[in-house]
């Protein structure tokens, strides 16, 4: 029955500023209150859970005391734990991370990590992603990050902070991308110059006879194929 008339009440946003009919514990932040629920929080949190079960002296508090917290962080977490769940945003993304590995709320975490998912990678998003152990978006960032010359990686403060591990795939990856360009221009040089034997092209016009081993380039079908395959490889070398 408690459930039922969480979820009934629970469907539209909660004052969390103000007692409600579910809030059994109160948070105190920078002076002021904030009203939540114990069962919700303990559902999400594992160090609220242990702080509301074990023998913590906040097991049977009324009111606990954040110090260092900002108010609006904490009342942006309320509402994205607490039905009907606010969707994290660009706007409280930044400001949910370090609560969420605090009170290791693992979910919240993959929500952070979501939305970053959905903005454009960059430098910064790969030292957030390093710092909190988001996989996905470090291993998108890094991919972004091998596209950009080692030069400007240099020149960016954020190149200076990244752990070891980091570099050094960021580093193999780059090499790879390298290797790919480079295998790309070689293939471009051969087509130019009509030389591929390993690909055993025969050209669709059929009335000029097969060219298996060389390209024409008196022919239409041939140059065609030439400049398909060109502009294909070109991709590569651009990085589209």
């Amino acid at each position: 029955m408690l459930e039922e008339s969480i979820d009934f009440e629970m469907s539209k946003p909660v004052d969390f500023t103000h007692p409600w009919r579910h809030g059994d514990i109160t948070f105190k932040v920078e002076g002021k209150r904030l009203y939540a629920n114990k069962t919700i929080l303990s559902m999400w949190s594992p160090v609220f859970e242990a702080m509301f079960t074990n023998d913590f002296k906040e097991k049977n508090a009324m009111e606990i005391k954040l110090p260092e917290k900002e108010y609006e962080e904490v009342l942006e977490l309320m509402k994205v734990i607490h039905p009907p769940n606010k969707q994290v945003d660009e706007n409280c993304v930044y400001s949910l991370l370090p609560l969420a590995r605090e009170y290791q709320m693992i979910t919240v975490l993959e929500k952070c990590e979501a939305q970053l998912m959905t903005q454009p990678a960059n430098m910064e998003h790969l030292i957030i992603a390093e710092e909190y152990g988001l996989s996905k978006l470090l291993d998108r960032c890094i991919s972004y990050a091998a596209q950009v010359s080692l030069n400007d990686l240099e020149q960016k403060t954020e190149y200076l902070k990244l752990e070891p591990n980091t570099i050094i795939e960021l580093l193999r990856r780059k090499i790879q991308v390298l290797e790919t360009k480079q295998q790309a221009l070689k293939t471009i040089q051969e087509i130019a110059n009509g030389d591929r034997p390993h690909w055993r092209y025969e050209c669709l016009d059929e009335t000029r006879g097969p060219h298996k081993q060389r390209s024409d380039v008196s022919c239409d079908a041939c140059c065609y194929w030439m400049c398909d395959e060109i502009r294909k490889k070109a991709r590569q070398v651009i990085g589209h």
